[in-house]
C-alpha cells in the first residue's frame, strides 16, 4: 500500500498544494541537480548517471558531511520489489 503525503501552503489559510505526476524521472533529476538542497543542504553532489563496475547506472551520487557516499536512485512507476532489487544490485 503506498504512503501518501500532502504538502500545504501556510499563509492566512492552509491550502493543500496540487499533486502532479512527473512525466519522466529525468525531469526530477534535472531539478535536483539545479537545486541539490531539495535532498539535503549538507550533501555535495559529485556525480550524475555514474556507471558502476557491475554495468549499472547510479542516477545521482553524493557525499554527506561525514564523507559517506550517498546513492540516489529515482524511480517512477516501479513496484517496491523492483526498486529494492535494483538497489541491492
Amino acid at each position: 500500500m503506498p504512503i501518501r503525503h500532502a504538502v500545504w501552503k501556510v499563509s492566512a489559510r492552509l491550502t493543500p498544494l496540487t499533486e502532479v505526476s512527473l512525466g519522466r524521472e529525468l525531469l526530477l533529476e534535472d531539478m535536483i541537480v539545479e537545486a541539490p538542497e531539495i535532498l539535503s543542504e549538507r550533501w555535495l553532489l559529485i556525480g550524475r548517471q555514474v556507471r558502476t563496475i557491475h554495468g549499472g547506472i547510479i542516477d545521482l551520487l553524493a557525499l554527506n558531511q561525514d564523507g559517506q557516499v550517498i546513492v540516489v536512485e529515482l524511480k517512477r512507476s516501479l513496484t517496491p520489489r523492483e526498486v529494492v532489487a535494483q538497489a541491492l544490485d
